[in-house]
């Protein structure tokens, strides 16, 4: 059984449910509900607001199942099921049994130790004069290399790639080619292998893919993986990245560095306040 973080996430809107689902904003077995509610169990409510509380949490492996409205409904009576079982054990005190007790007790203590790190490192935030100095006093590191982007053909023996060099010298599209013969994945895309910098490929490939003109196809290259064929589509120069292009990476690198140091004096400090006691000799036994 799904538990209720595994259910719902950001881009599903149970509201949206058809009065020929197993639950309405109107009615649940003839009870008449507000219209936030989704479902009702005895007493209790399942609501849109619930529902979007847990969305955040949902795992993106379990959407599939809200993709029609079958899915939906199963979800719902899958909640349903589980407020049942809630009552149930309402009903037989389940909640006051020891062993239940404390397991709450551990999650409790587990949630505050989170809790107590967001309320430390909650408030740290990053100016925008920060950002602006630090893109000025580092702007020699924020530059691009050079890049290309290139289509390939893979193949695992010289005599089929020297054949298909052949047949593309001859004007057969080099794209069409790569994606009927081409051994690598990238074959689904014409043999496009995207935009690169020097440094990215293995050595032969990168030699020779940086050593082309922009339409120009090479020779056989023979790598690790096999033997290729390379045409260079586009090939761009080193340039400066912009303020606006590195800002967010700034404020997420700053961020990280103000909130390590927030931490680090707060530990500091209660280090200070609490006795603390290690048994090294413990340490094997972990």
């Amino acid at each position: 059984m799904y538990n209720e973080k595994e259910i719902f996430d950001k881009e599903n809107n149970l509201d949206k449910l058809n009065s020929n689902s197993l639950v309405s904003n109107k009615c649940y077995g003839g009870i008449k509900m507000e219209k936030t509610v989704i479902a009702k169990i005895g007493e209790r409510e399942i609501t849109i607001e619930d529902i979007k509380r847990t969305k955040e949490y949902m795992p993106k492996e379990h959407l599939q199942m809200l993709d029609t409205l079958n899915g939906k409904k199963e979800f719902i009576n899958k909640m349903v099921i589980q407020e049942m079982i809630y009552l149930h054990a309402l009903e037989e005190k389940w909640d006051q049994e020891e062993a239940f007790l404390e397991d709450m007790k551990n999650i409790k203590v587990e949630r505050l130790k989170g809790y107590g790190i967001n309320k430390i490192l909650g408030d740290v935030q990053v100016g925008q004069k920060d950002i602006e100095a630090f893109y000025e006093s580092n702007k020699d590191s924020f530059k691009t290399g050079e890049t290309v982007r290139a289509r390939h053909i893979l193949v695992d023996n010289k005599e089929k790639a020297e054949e298909l060099l052949l047949k593309l010298k001859n004007g057969k599209d080099f794209a069409e080619t790569a994606s009927e013969n081409s051994s690598c994945p990238s074959k689904a895309n014409g043999g496009d292998l995207g935009t690169f910098e020097k440094g990215r490929m293995v050595p032969e490939f990168d030699e020779a893919v940086f050593a082309l003109d922009i339409g120009e196809i090479s020779d056989v290259i023979q790598t690790q993986f096999g033997y290729h064929v390379i045409k260079l589509e586009e090939k761009n120069e080193p340039r400066d990245l912009s303020f606006d292009e590195m800002k967010e990476k700034i404020k997420e690198h700053l961020l990280a560095q103000e909130k390590s140091a927030v931490f680090s004096k707060i530990t500091e400090q209660l280090r200070e306040k609490y006795a603390i006691q290690v048994n090294e000799d413990l340490l094997d036994e972990i």
